[in-house]
């Protein structure tokens, strides 16, 4: 008889408790993957996610765990917690979905009830106070407590919230750059339909709230994208500095899920610098891929990254991982990189990338400095040692530990310096 065991696995540098376990040495980095143990026995994890310095983490019976950083963990204190707490806030709801932002977090309930909490910056926690203040414990959005919520994305400053039955979007929160979608730049303390959409007659299915940009997928595969556009990350030519109405891509096909870079609030201008990107997953399994390839976390790359390419690797218009290598295109027409993978989820972080396949695994590629990919190179490096500083991956690689431990993720998040992923493997 066979048994599914269900397991959290953390890995990069946990400064303020965020890897959840004590697997890193000195230097508080943990390079590969290691098992996170919880509180409660038996308890099987369903979802993940994470943001700079903590994570969180859903069970199937509808409870919610959070650890790192404490004034963005829910559980009514400040105080760094370094292994996972359940949100005693929310023992009376039946939590299916949370977000990790900047600096605050959210959930949805089995119901569509949305809560909020951690540090409110132009309203983004959405209790109509657009001071800067802290939120400590889950707080109800009752803005929209009369429409149940499908999903909630929390990104630097911003929130948003899709309804569940007529798939529409919410925003609000810092207006900078364009972000909310509102077709203006001005802040928002409550949430606001994201009028371009509902006039273009879009059911929104997924949402992706980034540090400076955001974008949405519709019931049709449509995907629209919004904000600061300077590095090609919203998939335009133009690059715009700033696109605050919602525009679609050309140049995809359907696409099924999309995740804008979180954990980058001070991007660099220019070619070539450390910029945002958005990963797209299509409806036929592909990664898509544009905006800023600093350090290959665009994976369309032959070779290592080096500021020798002046902006060669970055991105204006959809690009499809595993086509033409934009390093050296004559000489490598086609990298083959994810081939015969199908690509079913993504999380794109400041400085990598990580996506997950239908096989159950995690790759990554980017800058994997200070363990952030869990890839076992990183311990070797050249001469034997750790490679703390430019270990740049161009090529999408399986996180070996898990293939060879026998596990297979059922889902993965990203920040900028660590990430989650919960995986099962079968016993007997």
């Amino acid at each position: 008889m066979s048994s599914t065991k269900v397991c959290i696995f953390t890995w990069g540098t946990g400064r303020s408790g965020e890897l959840g376990h004590n697997h890193q040495g000195k230097d508080l980095c943990c390079p590969l993957p290691a098992p996170v143990k919880l509180p409660i026995p038996n308890l099987t994890i369903t979802a993940v996610s994470c943001g700079e310095g903590y994570s969180a983490a859903i069970s199937t019976c509808g409870k919610l765990l959070t650890w790192g950083m404490g004034y963005k963990l829910g559980h009514g204190s400040e105080e760094n917690v370094t292994t996972p707490n359940v949100v005693s806030a929310l023992l009376q709801a039946r939590v299916t979905g949370a977000s990790c932002g900047e600096y605050h977090m959210g959930c949805w309930t089995e119901e569509g009830a949305v809560y909020l909490w951690g540090k409110s910056e132009c309203g983004c926690v959405g209790d109509g106070d657009p001071t800067t203040h802290k939120v400590l414990t889950p707080t109800p959005l009752s803005y929209l407590s009369h429409i149940p919520a499908r999903q909630l994305d929390c990104g630097f400053r911003t929130s948003a919230v899709l309804s569940r039955d007529g798939g529409t979007l919410y925003s609000w929160g810092s207006g900078a750059n364009g972000c909310l979608g509102h077709g203006n730049t001005q802040d928002c303390t409550s949430p606001k339909a994201v009028q371009a959409l509902q006039d273009a007659g879009v059911h929104v299915v997924s949402v992706s709230m980034g540090s400076c940009h955001a974008a949405a997928v519709g019931a049709a595969g449509e995907l629209f994208t919004w904000g600061c556009g300077m590095w090609g990350n919203l998939g335009s030519s133009a690059c715009p500095r700033c696109q605050p109405v919602p525009a679609p891509v050309e140049g995809l096909p359907a696409a099924l899920d999309v995740s804008c870079t979180k954990g980058m609030v001070n991007p660099t201008e220019g070619p070539g610098q450390s910029g945002p990107h958005t990963l797209v997953v299509s409806a036929d399994g592909g990664l898509y891929c544009m905006g800023a390839g600093h350090k290959g976390k665009l994976g369309n790359l032959h070779n290592k990254w080096g500021f020798h390419l002046q902006g060669r690797e970055d991105v204006k218009m959809p690009y499809r991982v595993g086509g033409p290598a934009c390093d050296d295109p004559s000489s490598c027409p086609s990298t083959c990189y994810l081939s015969g993978c199908k690509v079913v989820g993504g999380a794109a972080s400041a400085l990598h990338s990580a996506v997950l396949t239908g096989d159950g695994r995690v790759w990554t590629f980017g800058c994997g400095s200070d363990g952030r990919m869990g890839l076992a190179a990183y311990l070797s490096g050249s001469g034997g040692s750790k490679q703390r500083m430019k270990f740049y991956v161009s090529a999408p690689t399986a996180v070996e530990a898990l293939v060879e431990g026998g596990w297979g993720a059922l889902g993965v998040a990203a920040s900028r310096r660590h990430m989650v992923v919960v995986c099962q493997q079968k016993s007997s």
